[in-house]
């Protein structure tokens, strides 16, 4: 497919900002949008003001794990193309820069799809096993903090424990991770071998939150992509 031009999306929590560049690399507009439903529409329409069609536009992003979420969702909704690139990917090829903003940011994506959109996958919806998957595993990893917490709190204040039945809340908070448990396996053994490496992708996907530095995000992102 060849693309006319070339959307580069730096995507926060709130917030993402958009550059739009032709095919012979030259910004032609920059702008921030809200990280909702509601603010990927006014991208939309910011794009249609440039007398652009949507199946000649390609929009890029680093997949930023849930940040992502509204735009991934969206981009099929909408009917737009959408490629999600590893963060660190997109470091490497365009090596040591000087300056750092979301407009740079979102102007350095744009450049990176100018450059490799051969070789750029669209994103697609998941299989709707491994969206169910992904659900409990979220879950799980709630319970289990939780269940952390109030473990936590036992051994710490053990009177005031006893007076809140913090112990009781505990027998509560595995039994729903025995549930849990059980319905994670169902969905492994259903995929089998094949999808293997989807499913463990994807617990290193929801393990990107943990990371607060950026190098240890780097080195994650490694084991991710390649």
């Amino acid at each position: 497919m060849n693309y006319s031009h070339f959307v580069g999306l730096d995507v926060g929590k709130k917030t993402f900002d958009a550059s739009l560049m032709s095919a012979d690399e030259k910004e032609l507009s920059h702008k921030s949008f809200d990280n909702t439903p509601t603010g990927i529409q006014s991208l939309l329409d910011w794009i249609a003001g440039y007398h652009l069609s949507l199946s000649k536009l390609l929009f890029c992003a680093e997949n930023m794990g849930s940040y992502v979420t509204e735009l991934s969702v969206s981009s099929v909704s909408m009917g737009f193309s959408l490629a999600l690139v590893c963060p660190l990917t997109i470091k490497k090829s365009i090596g040591l820069q000087r300056g750092k903003n979301d407009r740079i940011d979102a102007k350095r994506i744009a450049n990176y799809a100018v450059l490799h959109y051969r070789k750029l996958e669209l994103y697609k919806l998941p299989d709707k096993d491994l969206v169910r998957l992904r659900g409990w595993i979220i879950i799980r990893d709630n319970l289990v903090k939780q269940k952390v917490s109030s473990i936590k709190l036992l051994e710490t204040f053990s009177w005031m424990a006893k007076l809140a039945d913090v112990t009781e809340s505990i027998s509560f908070l595995e039994e729903q991770l025995k549930s849990i448990k059980e319905r994670i396996p169902w969905s492994g053994k259903r995929y089998g071998a094949t999808n293997s490496r989807q499913y463990i992708a994807l617990h290193k996907l929801l393990a990107i939150k943990k990371y607060k530095r950026n190098r240890n995000y780097q080195c994650h992102c490694i084991t991710v992509c390649y």
